[in-house]
């Protein structure tokens, strides 16, 4: 009995889940050679290979009744193992072997708890490393966004200072025209109504641009 562990140990040793082996061994527990010792379940070494096998079986995409089938032609049906002989009995009923046992079985309580503690603090562990991951993308999301933000209010500052200025400019050749008279009133006439629609036309476009820049900022807020 010396080889005999507790799920929880062979849960571990084969990296299975714990709660995944307890539901194997509820759901077949004809094939997995137990004994009970004080408040808990003993497997027999055999164990770890069967498990193995639900598990590869599950993987294959089996279902349980087809699982049972196959475990059925290939395993023992054994629902408590017994000792083989009176030397054996005897063995597991001297005093000092059944207070060998209990403290194992408290052993492997306190084993199994430390497991499912040390388990819930990983999973924690994970969940915020998962956290701090997201905040860190979202953070660089929002540092890119306003770059981008940044560089178009910037385009259109320019854009609004290049138009000021042009007009500006604009406005000095009208003024010089009125002021040059070319001695025709009507052609010096023409030639600041010629100016002036060229500006009309060149503020409706400038003013065009300046839209689109200021659509592109107002979606990016």
């Amino acid at each position: 009995m010396n080889d005999w562990l507790s799920l929880t140990a062979f849960a571990r040793r084969l990296q299975i889940p714990e709660p995944t082996a307890r539901r194997y061994a509820k759901f077949f527990p004809d094939y997995l050679p137990h004994r009970k010792i004080g408040r808990m379940n003993l497997y027999a070494p055999e164990t770890g290979d069967i498990l193995t096998r639900i598990s590869d079986l599950y993987a294959q995409g089996h279902k349980k009744e087809e699982i049972i089938a196959i475990l059925e032609q290939e395993i023992p049906k054994t629902i408590d193992i017994k000792p083989s002989s009176a030397h054996d009995t005897a063995a597991l009923t001297r005093p000092e072997n059944n207070e060998l046992q209990e403290k194992l079985v408290q052993f492997l309580e306190i084993v199994g708890d430390q497991s499912k503690k040390i388990d819930a603090l990983m999973e924690r562990d994970n969940q915020t490393a998962a956290n701090v991951a997201q905040l860190k993308q979202d953070l660089e999301a929002e540092q890119a966004r306003r770059r981008d933000l940044e560089n178009t209010s910037a385009q259109y500052r320019q854009a609004l200072l290049k138009l000021y200025q042009s007009h500006k400019q604009h406005h000095s050749m009208i003024v010089a025209l009125r002021e040059t008279p070319t001695g025709n009133e009507e052609q010096n006439t023409d030639r600041i109504n010629t100016r002036i629609a060229q500006l009309e036309e060149m503020f409706l476009e400038d003013m065009s641009k300046l839209q689109q820049l200021m659509n592109k900022v107002l979606q990016k807020k």
